[in-house]
């Protein structure tokens, strides 16, 4: 209903410098100096009308800036006289008011007989005000103030955009949405709302449109079907049905808050709960909060919880909700003298006693100075509070949830809270189609699965499905999938899911089409050229054959359609309504599920990367844990040249060829049992290898334990691949990263630890270099099956072991291991015979001629694959192994090398360099943590690898940059630069140990993603290997062309002791051989940055591949505190 506008109501009013008060304002204001508390100031304000139509109070009059004031200005006193410019005989006093709720403020002038109130009213809902209240105890108590920025010409003083604001600008007229009248009767109403809600509810009605219009018919019946909301709207409109409405909240009248007292009379307290008479003392219910969350679409199909950070209406807890200091007395109300009532006389004469609207019936109030100073004397106040609650599975768009208990405090009385009302806001599906209960999915096939039959991976909630297409697929059928649907909200069983088939025509083999269509109109087959030929011509009518049936004779080459997997390669037709044909109906005893990332939790998470993080750094440091002990080793068991090498080459040679096996082996029996084998059979290996009494049982328990380490390694990263959703793997696997780097560093150092004593004269000898793996594998062992218990990963094959043993490429893998081994066995053989040596000839030249042999066997075999084709046949999965492989090469050349640097050029102890490695460790581990982070940026940003991409580029760029530094050391650089150019090359070096691996996976699919995992290990360690025999022959090179010819050093570089050349004599000749071997490493380093620049020219072709589980949803944060009796209460809302 229209606002009463006052009249004569002035356009502009300013303080005046000598005030004058009306003789209304009260003896004792006048005496306690309230307008001069503060200094007043010439700052114009402006009466305007509110014109903007989003401004609940539009058509009101509010308090407008006539000029720009300042941030921190005072503005205007709680009490103080105003001079009206166009009306120089009056002078007026403006009031600060604040409402019985104890929140609501505005700017007042009802003492001076006016009828309007300023609608400059602060609600404590905004978030940014423009001017603040500010309390003071001077007399005044209380004044305006703008905030930090000020406030512009023309602004409004105090901005009003109540919450309820946009929610009433959309509710229409319940009438009109019913097609009812004002005098229909509550039955006519009920009728015409169940015929409604049949026509357009969401479960009947397929229209997109019709789950709104549903909304809106529930909400305008909650209104209707409600005596005392339904005369509240006939009254006041939609304005009547926001929470805490008060038909008093904007205007005045000349009985001042009769008219409300009146309105509550007639109408039994409908608005608040409660009549007016019933006092301060009256039990009431507080206002409800309304909220909206906005949830993912397949969190508002399986449920889940949320956090709100809301602010409701509390009791104070300083004076227990009384409005008193300690010890004060409330005082008998001067406006109706502690009678509770107050007698006005209607104009007909007629008198009419109403409710003190002073002290709203209680008849006493409280004085100013025996308000509570954390309250104000209201007994409330608004404070933070953080609610959880549930939102149940199926929850649909528009509903609500009630969360009881969580709304605002009465603001008389001691009544029950409110209620937190959380609309739910549901995120539309790309792959789903929701109707009620049930889901829609629109699967692709291409031509030959729907004429030959065959199987079709379908998502659904739980995980993706094989679903059998069977023979003769008609395009636009459906499948049925009973219970797969959508947990109905409101009890009942659980819908469907409908898979619509789209069958794909292929754009190309035009060949294979010519000779179906030839077969089916009775036709010879004809050439592609006769066919080119022939194409101009009509088709002409189908033959009996056709009529029969004889297209099922067609047999189709299914070797040259497009695979399932590449939909975009072919145009397909979109399926409708009207083209479904038949309907069948599949149980879930009849598909094979892939189950996605299991949702762990983040403990969970967090104990399974420790445990895999531990043997993995086992696993790891093994293979170079023996480079410093070796000579202790070889003294203690009397071993020949030719054993001492293959010590270290044992565990190499098993850990890299057996990598073939382990991704087929975890596709049969699981990921969770090889990676349990693996540990057990590591431990075995390293306990053989302490207890080792001769050469040659040390030699065989090294290849033992590098079975295990073998599979430790390739199946952590699988694990730990398929636990972690996409979207969260980067910084999940920077850890792994981090453990990787580290135990190239620490093999040495803990090697020359235990290196210190014989096992013969001491206890704590070269033997528990193998004996500390026991205790960390248990460890590890009783982490990884408690963490991962109950946890589904499933097989990529379900084949069983006969299948197995019909279908493994048995022959495929013996070439392959065996070529690796004789590869790894000839670079390895390099440091100790030479490159000259016929031995290392043959085998470096046989080792490569077997790979190829097995590759083009792999080729043309029928037997099942050991590695996914995909990873040779993409251009930039091969960039990435390619990258891997030199990444390695580098890597292992480098920090082998290094370590011995310190040794040689500053005399350092096999511990102590270790010790003077820390800063390259610490470069290549802490580099993981912004590599995450600037994958999982770019992840959030674009929901592909492209954050990968420039990690990888990153590092190898800053890999140049440092070891073309670490070049530039010799026999005399500074400690200082010896830490700090290792710190930098260390750094690049980090940032590569998973981000190719990130790209490589993605580019895999699942059920190849075990297989896959050891194709990329067997190159990586190949590179290892081969990358330690390349710089061991340019060391023996460039040190043999620059030692003195005078002086020999006898050994390999692993075995000669380099802390002995300092005390080499003279001096002269000390430094000309450290000269020499310094010149021989920087070398090495210097032959590293081309390999490196050749790595980042392949980075270039690696292409970006989207990210699966991208989630924009902005989650509020979680806090520990909930609301108690957390039962939830839906309903559908307008």
């Amino acid at each position: 209903m229209p606002r009463r506008q006052p009249l004569q109501w002035p356009t502009s009013v300013q303080f005046i410098t000598s005030p004058r008060y009306h003789s209304s304002v009260p003896a004792s204001l006048l005496t306690n100096g309230a307008s001069t508390s503060l200094p007043t100031h010439a700052i114009n304000v402006r009466i305007k009308p509110i014109t903007d139509t989003d401004h609940p109070a539009c058509g009101q009059y509010g308090l407008f800036a006539h000029k720009k004031i300042p941030p921190r200005s005072h503005i205007i006193d709680y009490i103080g006289e105003v001079h009206c410019q166009e009306r120089a005989e009056s002078d007026y006093d403006l009031s600060l008011y604040r409402s019985q709720d104890g929140v609501n403020v505005g700017i007042d002038a009802r003492d001076m007989g006016n009828e309007s109130r300023f609608i400059n009213d602060y609600r404590g809902i905004q978030d940014k005000p423009n001017a603040e209240f500010v309390e003071y105890r001077t007399g005044g108590g209380m004044s305006i103030w703008t905030k930090e920025n000020g406030i512009r010409k023309g602004d409004e003083i105090l901005r009003v955009f109540h919450t309820s604001a946009s929610r009433l600008a959309g509710v229409k007229n319940p009438y009109e949405v019913l097609g009812a009248n004002k005098d229909s009767s509550a039955a006519e109403i009920k009728k015409t709302y169940f015929a409604l809600a049949r026509k357009y509810h969401p479960d009947t009605n397929p229209d997109k449109d019709a789950q709104a219009k549903f909304v809106e018919i529930q909400g305008a019946y909650d209104i209707l079907k409600d005596e005392k909301k339904r005369a509240a709207y006939d009254q006041y409109g939609a304005a009547s049905q926001q929470p805490g409405f008060d038909p008093n909240a904007f205007a005045r009248n000349p009985f001042g808050d009769a008219a409300g007292d009146l309105f509550s009379q007639l109408f039994g307290g409908a608005f608040g709960g409660r009549a007016r008479s019933a006092g301060f003392t009256q039990n009431a219910r507080g206002a409800d909060i309304e909220a909206r969350v906005n949830v993912p679409f397949m969190d508002a199909c399986k449920g889940t919880v949320r956090t709100l950070n809301i602010n409701p209406v509390s009791t104070c807890s300083t004076c227990s909700g009384t409005g008193l200091r300690r010890g004060a007395k409330r005082a008998t109300c001067s406006s109706c003298q502690g009678t509770g009532t107050r007698t006005f006389v209607i104009d007909s004469g007629f008198q009419m006693a109403s409710t003190c609207g002073t002290c709203l019936g209680t008849g006493s109030t409280i004085p100013r100075s025996s308000q509570c100073d954390h309250c104000g004397g209201q007994g409330h106040i608004r404070t933070k509070k953080t609610v959880n609650f549930d939102i149940p599975p199926g929850v649909e768009d528009g509903m609500t949830i009630r969360v009881p208990g969580a709304g605002d405090a009465p603001l008389t009385g001691k009544g029950s809270h409110g209620d937190l009302l959380v609309r739910v806001g549901v995120a539309p599906s790309k792959i789903f189609r929701r109707q009620g209960a049930n889901l829609h999915h629109e699967a692709r096939i291409p031509l030959h699965i729907a004429l030959l039959g065959g199987r079709v991976r379908v998502p659904t909630l739980d995980g993706h499905v094989d679903v059998r297409v069977p023979s003769g697929t008609q395009h636009g059928e459906e499948m049925v999938l009973r219970n797969h649907g959508v947990a109905s909200v409101f009890g009942g069983d659980q819908g469907d899911l409908f898979v619509c088939f789209t069958v794909q025509l292929p754009s190309r083999q035009r060949e294979i089409l010519q000779q179906y269509a030839d077969d089916v109109e009775g036709r010879h087959t004809r050439s592609p050229n006769t066919a080119a030929k022939d194409d101009a011509g009509s088709v002409g009518s189908s033959s009996k054959n056709a009529e029969d049936g004889g297209a099922d004779n067609v047999s189709l080459p299914s070797k040259l359609w497009p695979s399932p997997s590449s939909p975009s390669s072919t145009p397909s037709v979109p399926c409708t309504e009207g083209s479904h044909s038949t309907t069948r109906t599949v149980d879930s005893v009849s598909l094979v599920f892939h189950h996605n990332a299991p949702k762990l939790s983040t403990s969970r998470l967090l104990f399974v990367h420790i445990g895999a993080a531990m043997t993995l750094f086992l696993a790891t440091t093994d293979s170079t844990i023996v480079s410093t002990s070796l000579p202790t080793i070889t003294s203690d068991l009397t071993a020949s040249q030719s054993q001492y090498t293959w010590v270290a080459v044992a565990y190499m040679l098993t850990q890299t060829a057996c990598q073939p096996l382990y991704g087929k082996i975890s596709d049969l029996v699981g990921r969770k049992n090889v990676l349990y084998t693996s540990i057990v059979v590591f431990a075995l290996g390293s306990l053989l290898c302490g207890t080792a009494k001769s050469i040659m049982g040390l030699i065989l328990a090294r290849a033992l334990a590098g079975v295990g380490g073998g599979g430790i390694v390739s199946s952590v990263w699988v694990i730990t691949s398929e636990i972690v959703e996409p979207k969260n793997r980067a910084k999940w696997s920077q850890a792994l990263s981090v453990t990787w780097s580290c135990s190239a560093v620490a093999g040495p150092l803990l090697g020359g630890l235990f290196s210190s004593g014989s096992s013969t004269s001491s206890p704590f000898s070269w033997r528990w270099s193998f004996y500390m793996n026991l205790p960390v594998c248990m460890v590890a062992f009783i982490l990884l099956v408690l963490s991962l218990r109950g946890v589904t990963m499933g097989r990529a094959s379900g084949a069983s072991w006969q299948t197995f043993v019909r279908r493994f490429d048995f022959l495929g893998l013996l070439l392959f291991m065996a070529g690796t081994g004789l590869l790894i066995v000839g670079f390895s053989f390099v440091t100790s015979n030479g490159w000259t040596s016929p031995s290392t000839l043959s085998l470096i030249i046989i080792g490569p001629l077997i790979l190829t042999i097995g590759g083009f066997y792999e080729v043309h075999t029928s037997r099942d694959a050991l590695f996914p084709p995909v990873a040779f046949q993409s251009l930039t999965t091969v960039c990435i192994l390619f990258i891997t492989f030199l990444h390695n090469l580098v890597f292992n050349a480098g920090t082998f090398y290094l370590a011995l640097y310190f040794q040689a050029v500053n005399g350092s102890t096999p511990l102590e360099a270790g010790i003077q490695m820390l800063p390259y460790s610490l470069g290549s581990s802490l580099a993981s943590m912004p590599a995450a982070w600037l994958i999982g940026y770019w992840q959030k940003k674009t929901g592909d690898t492209t954050g990968q991409k420039w990690v990888i580029t990153s590092g190898l760029l800053i890999a140049i940059v440092g070891f073309g530094l670490l070049a530039l050391l010799n026999e005399h650089s500074l400690r200082l630069v010896q830490s700090i150019f290792p710190l930098i090359t260390g750094v690049g070096i980090g940032m590569l140990f998973h981000a190719p691996y990130q790209v490589f996976a993605k580019a895999l699919g699942p059920s190849d993603l075990a297989t896959g995992t050891s194709a990329f290990f067997l190159v990586r360690f190949t590179g290892a290997t081969i990358g330690l025999a390349v710089a061991g022959l340019i060391f023996d090179g460039e040190l043999s062309q620059h030692l003195p010819s005078d002086y020999q050093i006898e050994g390999s570089s692993s075995s000669i002791n380099w802390t002995s050349l300092g005390l080499i004599r003279p001096l002269s000749l000390k430094w000309e051989v450290l000269g020499a071997v310094s010149k021989a490493i920087r070398t090495i380093w210097f032959v590293c940055t081309p390999v490196l620049f050749v790595a980042i020219l392949a980075s270039f072709f690696v292409k970006r591949f989207p990210i699966e589980g991208r989630d924009d949803d902005v989650q509020e944060k979680k806090e520990h505190s909930s609301v108690s009796s957390s039962s939830t209460d839906l309903t559908t809302q307008a």
